[in-house]
């Protein structure tokens, strides 16, 4: 992981980023790599603009954390993804 992020960002996202990777190499039954690749605070619209069309946006909530969280697919990530699930 890269070090520009500060450490405590890192430690409060990276057990998200492991429960991901686990829950998803179960539901697709093959191994999956998930690294935390950047974490930023702005508004929805700010993000919005720089996403490339299409993408696939999740909205996560987690009864660990008060928020809620953003997630990001890129097609070349998204279209594998769905295709193993379909099988």
């Amino acid at each position: 992981m890269s070090d520009h992020f500060p450490r405590a960002l890192r430690e409060l996202h990276q057990p998200f980023v492991h429960g991901l990777a686990a829950r998803l190499a179960a539901a697709i039954r093959t191994p999956t790599d998930v690294r935390l690749t950047n974490v930023s605070s702005r508004t929805l619209w700010g993000l919005i603009e720089k996403l490339p069309d299409p993408t696939c946006l999740a909205v996560i909530a987690s009864a660990r954390f008060a928020e809620q969280a953003l997630l990001e697919f890129s097609p070349a990530i998204l279209f594998p993804l769905i295709d193993r699930l379909l099988g």
